[in-house]
């Protein structure tokens, strides 16, 4: 069952072993350094080599360690496949609505895995380290499983950075709430817009609830501030929503001084 799946991390230093706490393997530099020396790692051709970049060194292959070491690598890549897919078929806006509707504890528990997941990506940056060790250490720092935090990073793979949140929340109900999930009426939308995108340059927050007292007079479906905010983004383009709401002589003077002296 394990014999395709390859560990996160196949090349190993010194002081990463050290620090990794494999099975087997020693928890201290001069301990793996025995190690090392006694089975005559550095001598294997293929599954040794010297270290590319700062600091040189040798880096050794996992298939060199005791086989409760390479089986304990291997079920944490078994449970980063296993983990659950995110909900890779909602799109941005469904997700973020889905997100904004859950109780404030579910989101809380979304943004303590999203800072676990951060420390994570910034101690992989670290020279020298890599991931394997970066989830072993935080992991320890944070008192979460190793594998829940494999199992976190899975959920995010491929989803940008600043859309990680709702992918993190606990979603066992996602897909039945993306059967229940409805779009705005097209009228909540130019409501929106025909308020906000005009020279008195109105705060958009104030635009989205007198568009919500008219959607609840009117019975329009609506949808959440900030997933209107991202549509406007979407369909209004910055400079067509400079001019509107600050006239044509802020939109030409966005365009360079050239310009705004040949238009006036």
């Amino acid at each position: 069952m394990t014999q395709h799946l390859i560990p996160a991390q196949e090349w190993w230093t010194a002081e990463e072993i050290s620090s990794a706490g494999l099975p087997d393997l020693p928890s201290t530099r001069q301990g793996v350094d025995a190690v090392i020396k006694r089975l005559h790692w550095r001598e294997d051709a293929v599954l040794a080599r010297r270290r590319a970049g700062r600091g040189g060194g040798f880096e050794y292959s996992w298939k060199l360690f005791p086989a409760r070491a390479q089986r304990k690598l291997l079920q944490a890549a078994s449970v980063a496949i296993a983990a659950p897919a995110a909900p890779a078929k909602l799109t941005r806006d469904e997700a973020w609505t889905w997100f904004e509707a859950l109780p404030q504890e579910v989101k809380s528990k979304a943004e303590s895995r999203l800072r676990i997941v951060q420390q994570v990506e910034a101690l992989e940056a670290v020279q020298g380290r890599g991931r394997h060790m970066a989830v072993v250490d935080v992991a320890r720092i944070s008192g979460v499983g190793a594998r829940t935090v494999w199992s976190w990073l899975q959920m995010i793979e491929g989803v940008r950075s600043d859309d990680r949140m709702p992918y993190l929340a606990p979603r066992n109900r996602a897909a039945a709430d993306r059967q229940r999930s409805k779009d705005c009426d097209p009228e909540f939308f130019a409501v929106i817009k025909a308020d906000y995108l005009r020279l008195e340059n109105p705060p958009f927050t104030d635009c989205y609830r007198r568009a919500e007292r008219v959607a609840k007079a009117k019975g329009w479906d609506i949808l959440p501030e900030r997933t209107m905010r991202r549509r406007l983004d979407a369909t209004v383009s910055a400079a067509t929503q400079l001019l509107a709401r600050k006239g044509i002589r802020s939109a030409l003077a966005c365009s360079g001084p050239a310009t705004a002296a040949r238009a006036i």
